[in-house]
């Protein structure tokens, strides 16, 4: 495990589109910076997940890019996000469980060192759900990490879990009495019988979370003395959806001995924005013949396999399409996979990688310093528009965590 940069807080980017992965590789290889990535149990597992890769794929495929961009792969802390019930949480406990056990198991087998066991998800059959279970529940699980591996792990627990990919606000913010048991529980289970301590964090509710069209600030009223606790017994905490929030409340909850900020929905929305920025360009440069017509596609099998975003929009059919394309939810990460989704998606990266550098950055806002990053790497201009839309959020993320940045 590389136990100097677990010392201090790290951002945790939680996404398997490998063209943000890319563009925050080619950011930390400039700065020099580590870098945690994580896959949730929806994104990748035994069976594929929604972005069609299993756990050894998804390590081959990280460590593939920073070969490819020359970034030291010793800076790359691989995280798995999520690890439970939650992909079978529609089938009974018995199934489900099995399932999450396996995962975990082929998770181990790779070069993962950040583990998060999520058990806080009811399963299809049960009516009756509590703390008792989540914690016994995560005991099951923790039983299936050898204790030789255990030592090289970081591991994140937590009875009050805010819903993976966000959507759902979960009206139970975390007081100091639930840390307090949640940590003495959780201790005695991770450190049972051990003489040599495992440090680990607690995954805790502030009522941070976004909606369609709004960000929500966490409720930082009792972080003080939740803070002070953790200090005291050398607890540390992760923070979720934690999408859209601004450095002030980013720097706030590290100086609360929050270790890790986990990000997700913010880099596919950025990375979306920046798919629409292309599209303008290459209306404007590419002949009608010749266009990616990616639109249609998103259209079409957002149609025809809609259960990723059905369920999140509401409002009038006019709203309703709105959202698909524009929501901070940015359900439309599920769909990039798709082959004839990512076919057009090629098509236009190489209509506009064929257009002239200076007209490309006529369209982006191009500053001193990023020219700087743009010097040592040449990107290709497909590249440079994610990058600048990916930039800000990379920056904000990384100096809320204390990292000297520039842009």
């Amino acid at each position: 495990m590389k136990k100097n940069w677990l010392k201090r807080s790290l951002p945790s980017f939680c996404t398997s589109n490998f063209d943000v992965i890319k563009i925050i590789l080619i950011y930390a290889k400039f700065y020099k910076l580590p870098v945690l990535v994580e896959c949730t149990s929806n994104q990748v597992n035994q069976f594929g997940g929604y972005s069609g890769l299993k756990p050894k794929e998804f390590y081959k495929k990280v460590i593939f890019i920073s070969k490819k961009i020359k970034f030291n792969k010793k800076y790359i802390i691989l995280g798995a996000d999520h690890l439970g019930p939650l992909p079978w949480k529609n089938l009974n406990k018995k199934n489900a469980f099995k399932n999450a056990k396996n995962l975990l198991k082929s998770i181990l087998r790779e070069k993962f060192e950040k583990i998060h066991l999520d058990t806080t998800i009811i399963c299809g059959n049960e009516k009756k759900f509590n703390l008792d279970k989540i914690r016994s529940r995560f005991f099951e699980l923790l039983k299936v990490i050898p204790k030789k591996k255990l030592k090289n792990i970081y591991l994140v627990a937590g009875s009050e879990v805010p819903y993976a990919g966000g959507g759902d606000f979960v009206d139970n913010i975390s007081k100091l009495n639930d840390v307090k048991k949640d940590y003495s529980i959780y201790n005695s289970i991770i450190n049972q019988k051990r003489f040599d301590k495992h440090e680990f964090a607690l995954v805790i509710n502030l009522g941070m979370f976004f909606t369609n069209d709004k960000v929500i600030k966490p409720n930082l009223k009792n972080l003080k003395n939740i803070s002070k606790f953790s200090r005291k017994n050398h607890l540390f905490f992760e923070a979720h959806s934690i999408d859209y929030q601004k450095i002030d409340v980013l720097k706030k909850l590290v100086k609360s001995n929050f270790k890790f900020l986990k990000v997700g929905p913010e880099l596919t929305f950025k990375y979306h924005q920046s798919i629409k920025s292309m599209l303008d360009i290459e209306k404007r440069y590419t002949a009608s013949f010749f266009r990616s017509n990616l639109n249609k596609e998103l259209n079409k099998i957002m149609k025809t396999k809609n259960k990723y975003w059905k369920s999140y929009y509401k409002g009038s059919a006019s709203k309703i399409n709105f959202l698909k394309f524009n929501s901070l939810f940015d359900r439309i990460r599920y769909y990039w996979n798709y082959s004839p989704v990512n076919n057009s998606k090629e098509k236009l990266f190489r209509n506009i990688d064929k257009i002239p550098k200076n007209y490309i950055q006529k369209h982006l806002i191009i500053d001193g310093k990023t020219k700087n990053i743009l010097k040592k790497y040449k990107m290709k201009n497909s590249e440079l528009i994610v990058f600048s839309f990916l930039r800000e959020s990379l920056s904000k993320l990384y100096k809320a965590c204390g990292f000297k940045v520039f842009c």
